[in-house]
């Protein structure tokens, strides 16, 4: 379940560690994640992915395409691909990392397996990009990642997957339209604060600790709040984000797959479609005529987060 800080940890890695690589081939070990067309429809075969990943990818003439940067928009990973000497001939691989995907430069890996999330593991590799540098794998064991191919940077930014992002939710301009839109929808707040349309970067457990801190139960209308709700959640959205980009382990959670919170309360998971909502109702209670879901944490990760771009 990458989010805003597990994908900033993963391109600051990415730049070290691969810019300036050039690509000499790629090989596919599961179709299924590859989306050729740049649309929901996936690759048909291995044979399909691979010969898409080999066309795109592919040198031009002599000169190989060279990692030139990666970045970050939401919870996507762009790799920007350029060829030197030829500045017309542009691609960039765009990655969302569903509930598992990781991408390891495998010598990087050897070299300091400390900077890589525990848990990830080359055993699940679905596709290797061979660099001069050495292979750089993408990982995911679940297997819900997209993998696309986009001529350019622009294209990339303007595709159907990031043209409708908001500003990203760390930033001062994601925080000012967060606050706007809280102020006049009758959504429910959780919504709100997932909806990558709104402010980008904001996952699940994000959502759920955010949520926490600032006293609201996800049920509740947006508009209904009052103004210092609205600007505690904001607070508190830049709040858990800054923490998960600090630390490097989940200690400081208070309620997502806990069974309690730091202050003895029960934690109550909830479900809200796919996902898993973790809360207190101590801290947060229902609102009036909310039915909800009352069930006990899981430590599964089964619901507890989507690979649907706008999520």
């Amino acid at each position: 379940m990458p989010e805003i800080a597990e994908v900033t940890w993963l391109v600051d890695t990415l730049n070290k560690h691969v810019k300036g690589a050039q690509i000499l081939s790629t090989k596919v070990f599961q179709h299924n994640i590859v989306y050729p067309s740049a649309t929901d429809a996936k690759a048909k075969s291995l044979e399909d992915a691979q010969s898409f990943l080999d066309t795109e990818l592919a040198p031009v003439g002599t000169t190989p395409l060279q990692i030139a940067g990666v970045f970050r928009r939401g919870k996507y990973v762009i790799i920007d691909l350029q060829a030197p000497g030829h500045p017309e001939h542009k691609k960039t691989i765009l990655s969302h990392l569903g509930f598992t995907g990781w991408w390891i430069p495998s010598w990087a890996a050897k070299a300091s397996p400390e900077t890589f999330i525990e848990g990830i593991y080359l055993s699940h590799t679905k596709i290797v990009v061979e660099t001069d540098k050495g292979p750089l794998h993408f990982t995911d064991s679940r297997a819900l990642a997209k993998i696309f191919v986009f001529p350019g940077l622009e294209a990339t930014l303007n595709s159907r997957y990031l043209k409708d992002m908001g500003p990203d939710a760390h930033s001062p301009e994601g925080n000012t339209v967060l606050l706007k839109t809280l102020q006049k929808t009758g959504r429910r707040v959780r919504d709100v604060i997932l909806d990558q349309r709104t402010a980008c970067g904001i996952g699940n457990y994000l959502a759920c600790e955010a949520l926490n801190r600032a006293k609201l139960h996800g049920a509740e209308r947006a508009k209904t709040l009052t103004q210092k709700q609205r600007m505690d959640l904001v607070k508190a959205v830049n709040e858990v984000i800054n923490l998960a980009l600090k630390e490097e382990t989940n200690h400081w959670w208070r309620v997502f797959r806990r069974k309690e919170t730091p202050d003895g309360n029960p934690v109550t998971r909830e479900s809200w479609g796919r996902r898993g909502h973790y809360l207190a109702y101590a801290e947060q209670p229902k609102p009036e005529g909310w039915p909800g879901y009352a069930g006990t944490p899981q430590s599964s990760s089964e619901g507890d987060d989507s690979s649907e771009p706008l999520r």
